[in-house]
């Protein structure tokens, strides 16, 4: 029997994209190499070279996600010539993501390790990339603005929140906006 040479592109992300579509339609709790094999059209064995356990495979989903929300931002960051737009632009970068990724949101939501701790006087390191990188383009801006040091964390947790509710409502199956949803999202941002 003639062995035939098979190249299916980039298999390790696509089977992480295969994850992601996973978790969005039945939790992380049901996160398969198996089914995410068959999802790709290769065989069940083919994802052991790329991951050794279902485990494996859940950091690299994660991972993925994370690394491509902090793209998000960063391109936004890095195309910035004003300073004082950085919030706004970093926004709708937010909302953007999740609107290409909506299946990301029940995922990022539902993890336990990431960390984000604020208090009513500080932000806490986070081990959680986007936010981090979010923490340290706003908080300049924010004191440029005039925002007293001690409301920073505050101000910072009201601007995460209002993009994530705006990502968590597109993320939602059963929403839907008959219009542009983005210019929307740019008003309520401005």
């Amino acid at each position: 029997m003639e062995k035939t040479s098979y190249h299916h592109g980039n298999l390790k992300q696509e089977l992480i994209l295969a994850g992601i579509r996973m978790i969005e339609e039945d939790g992380i709790g049901h996160l398969s190499l198996r089914k995410a094999a068959a999802m790709c059209g290769v065989s069940h064995a083919a994802p052991k070279s790329h991951f050794q356990s279902k485990e494996e495979f859940e950091e690299a989903v994660k991972d993925y996600v994370a690394e491509e929300f902090t793209r998000y931002l960063q391109e936004v960051i890095d195309k910035n010539t004003n300073k004082n737009e950085i919030i706004r632009d970093m926004g709708r970068a937010f909302v953007r993501f999740f609107r290409d990724y909506p299946q990301a949101y029940a995922l990022i939501t539902n993890q336990k390790d990431i960390r984000i701790c604020l208090s009513e006087k500080e932000i806490q390191k986070s081990n959680y990339a986007p936010f981090q990188l979010f923490v340290e383009q706003s908080s300049p801006v924010l004191l440029g603005w005039g925002i007293p040091e001690k409301m920073i964390p505050q101000k910072i947790l009201e601007l995460w929140a209002l993009v994530s509710g705006l990502a968590g409502i597109y993320a939602m199956q059963g929403f839907n906006y008959e219009g542009d949803w983005m210019e929307m999202v740019n008003r309520i941002i401005d």
